[in-house]
């Protein structure tokens, strides 16, 4: 199986982290800006070959998901446990944190028609936002399920597209690369819209290429 990991367009957030150095006034679930939208449409014009699609459920993957819908025509299979590390939350992550829902089935599938919302979850209610305890394990232990559930639905000759975030791609990457840590010692940087392709073999897991952007022109790269 092929993996390629892609990271969400640039958030309201990821802006305000950017021009602020703070997270002051931050969203617990920020839409796109509007460089993030051309970032994701750019993405939909450069993408091929991906013949499986999962995204999360906050509202920045899933707008980044619509455009590579669209050019490749897929649906895309909403996943709830494909989201940032903690959750959605008000508060800060360093401190006291209160649990928030993200958006509802209609909502996600208005901004994304293609969205296959997961059966597991009552579709007339808000996803609950996935808030999780702050601690590694936990999000290591969410990064192993994530694997498992893929080699459970797909091939072994599949490729697929998984739309998540920056800090949870750290412990996606640690489970697929065999490591024994919670995640990786040092932190891979993936920019917005970046993609990291990994394949997934009977003898281990090939790093194919890491933060490739080369859709976006220099003044769209974005961390």
């Amino acid at each position: 199986m092929h993996l390629v990991l892609i990271r969400h367009a640039q958030s309201l957030n990821n802006r305000l982290y950017a021009q602020t150095g703070g997270k002051g006034g931050r969203h617990p679930d920020p839409p796109l800006s509007d460089m993030g939208f051309e970032q994701a449409r750019l993405l939909g014009e450069a993408a091929n070959r991906i013949p499986h699609l999962d995204s999360s459920l906050t509202t920045r993957a899933v707008q980044t998901a619509a455009p590579l819908a669209t050019a490749l025509s897929l649906p895309v299979q909403g996943t709830d446990t494909l989201h940032e590390i903690g959750g959605l939350y008000l508060g800060q992550m360093t401190g006291p944190r209160t649990s928030t829902a993200g958006q509802t089935r209609q909502t996600l599938q208005r901004i994304c028609p293609e969205l296959r919302w997961p059966a597991h979850l009552d579709g007339r209610t808000a996803w609950d936002g996935g808030f999780e305890e702050n601690d590694e394990q936990v999000y290591a232990d969410r990064a192993r399920t994530v694997l498992h559930d893929l080699r459970a639905r797909h091939a072994v000759t599949d490729r697929v597209g998984l739309i998540t975030h920056q800090n949870f791609a750290q412990f996606l990457l640690a489970a697929l690369l065999g490591s024994p840590l919670s995640r990786l010692p040092a932190k891979l940087v993936l920019d917005n819209t970046a993609t990291c392709e990994l394949e997934l073999g009977p003898r281990g897991t090939r790093l194919l290429f890491l933060n490739r952007h080369d859709h976006l022109p220099g003044h769209l790269v974005t961390n």
